[in-house]
Parts: structure tokens; C-alpha cells; sequence
């Protein structure tokens, strides 16, 4: 096996088209953050942090995304669930 067809056979193992492979993450569900306030865009350090892709969510496909963390959140303190 070439380790350049690595990255298609993943995501052919987790069943991700080409066609939605998400175009930040590149399929795999994470990206690199440019400091450590990641997808909340809070207040963060100068450091690269590695986290969950806030375009597919973590599912690597663009056109069937899991769960976005902050609607969830979101969700939980509307519903009195607090942080």
C-alpha cells in the first residue's frame, strides 16, 4: 500500500465521499487553531491548538455534520441546565 492513498482510505472506511470531503479539516475532523481559544473564539494564548473542525463538527463529511458543541450548549442553559 502507497501512504499517499492513506488518507482516501480512511475516508473511504468512514464512509466520506470526495465529493463532501470537508474542505477545513480535509475529512479528517480536526484542524489546527491559530491560538487556544478554538471554536468558542473566547480568549486564548498565542499556542496552535489542535481541536474538533467547527465546519463538519468532527465528521469529516461537509454535507452531514455532527452536532455543533456550542448549539448544544446552548441548548443546555436555554433549557436551565447552566454551563
Amino acid at each position: 500500500m502507497n501512504m499517499s492513498d492513506l488518507p482516501e482510505l480512511i475516508q473511504r472506511q468512514r464512509r466520506i465521499y470526495v465529493e463532501n470531503v470537508c474542505k477545513r479539516c480535509a475529512g479528517t475532523g480536526t484542524t489546527i487553531y491559530g491560538n487556544t481559544s478554538t471554536y468558542w473564539h473566547s480568549i486564548g494564548g498565542a499556542a496552535m491548538r489542535r481541536d474538533v473542525c467547527e465546519v463538519c463538527w468532527g465528521s469529516g463529511d461537509e454535507s452531514a455534520p455532527w452536532p455543533s458543541h456550542r448549539e448544544f450548549y446552548e441548548m443546555k442553559r436555554a433549557a436551565g441546565g447552566g454551563e
